[in-house]
């Protein structure tokens, strides 16, 4: 399993994580799911199984492969209900479009 670290939360609700044995770090709000795309850009199979840690902890906190972790999102409707959604990449080609109106 790999093995996704959680360090110190860095803002209300954001954690630092490290990936282990992987060039990866980062700060997310979904560091496991956000670990996963980027394990999964770098070619690793997707039926690898992934797990969160604190410390030094030997039981994960949360566990996924790496496509289904790659494949998903967490929404935060207006109700305040936390549902895990389809992932959808942010298109910027909206925002090139704006700024280009704008300018």
């Amino acid at each position: 399993m790999i093995r996704v670290v959680l360090g110190e939360e860095v803002k209300p609700g954001m954690s630092a994580y490290v990936v282990e044995g992987y060039d990866l770090r980062g700060q997310s709000r979904q560091p496991l799911l956000d670990a996963c795309r980027s394990l999964k850009s770098l070619g690793v199979d997707t039926k690898t199984a992934v797990g969160t840690f604190r410390g030094e902890r030997t039981e994960p906190n949360l566990t996924c492969t790496v496509g289904a972790g790659a494949a998903t999102t967490v929404s935060e409707p207006d109700k305040g209900i936390v549902k895990f959604v389809k992932y959808q990449p942010f298109d910027f080609s909206t925002v090139r479009e704006k700024l280009e109106v704008e300018a």
